[in-house]
């Protein structure tokens, strides 16, 4: 009777990751330990230090995870369109599916529900992202868009974005708005903030 492999060293990393993922999913990223992690896979915690040093740094990577897998669903869908207004909502609706189909990942990404990534680096993670939505719409409006202004209309519209998608995640827009509706609103505000003409 063969016994049954033992998993690689990648296998091991990746199963640590999707096991935070799944503990902060269920009951959010304060509860994700080492311990738990280590419970969950089902080895002892000193074989999660092997991997990652800290749960910082666990965290980071899983955060890292989230900013390349946003990067490359928006990259995917803006590729599909040609007309800029295509790729504009193409490019809102890869964003909006991303935080509703993987919230804990949206949550570490932008410090949402206590989850907090430490790591210095963290924030060039999303340079990738940053830069893919800034030549979108820069290509919506280049009149009035540009390079020097683009990192200004990037916070307005990313505050609006935001706001909107960290309120419906928690609960917050389903009194006030049918939840069909919130993509079109989302949409809406966005071009109203790209078509705004800048100095």
């Amino acid at each position: 009777m063969s016994s049954k492999s033992r998993p690689t060293r990648e296998e091991v990393h990746a199963s640590i990751m999707l096991k935070a993922r799944e503990i902060a999913a269920t009951d959010g990223w304060a509860a994700v330990t080492v311990r738990k992690v280590a419970e969950r896979i089902g080895y002892t915690a000193p074989i999660i230090y092997e991997h990652f040093g800290s749960k910082d740094e666990m965290l980071n990577q899983v955060l890292k995870e989230g900013y390349d897998i946003l990067h490359d669903e928006i990259k995917k869908a803006v590729d599909c369109c040609e007309a800029k207004e295509d790729r504009l909502r193409a490019m809102a609706m890869a964003y909006w599916d991303f935080a509703h189909a993987t919230p804990e990942l949206y949550q570490l990404m932008y410090g949402m529900e206590g989850a907090r990534a430490t790591s210095e680096a963290a924030r060039d993670y999303a340079i990738p992202m940053a830069s893919l939505i800034a030549e979108e719409m820069i290509r919506f409006n280049p009149g009035h868009i540009n390079k020097t202004n683009v990192g200004v209309v990037m916070v307005e519209a990313w505050s609006m974005v935001h706001g909107m998608i960290a309120l419906d995640i928690s609960g917050y827009t389903e009194r006030y708005i049918e939840s069909a509706k919130l993509p079109d609103i989302l949409v809406e505000g966005l071009v109203h903030i790209l078509r705004r003409q800048r100095s």
